[in-house]
């Protein structure tokens, strides 16, 4: 028995029409099968991505600050 047929035999009542798996946990229809506006998931996704970048750019700003800030105190100690 391959190794999916085996994933798919512990996780009990696999419907793979209708992608469910037993015990409510759904499995996510194929890529471009579904009928969604992929438009709104393509602007869904680049908000997100935005976000990530928004909190890097402000990790990496306030990283900078605190290099700054002991730069600055190891300078003034000697």
């Amino acid at each position: 028995m391959d190794e999916q047929a085996r994933i798919l035999q512990a996780l009990g009542g696999v419907n793979l029409a209708g992608h469910s798996v037993q015990g409510g946990m759904a499995l996510p229809p194929p890529h471009g099968h579904d009928g969604t506006d992929v438009d709104g998931r393509k602007q869904d996704i680049g908000d997100i991505l935005h976000q990530i970048m928004t909190i890097t750019d402000q990790s990496l700003d306030e990283a900078q600050a605190k290099l700054v800030y002991f730069f600055n105190i190891k300078l003034s100690t000697y």
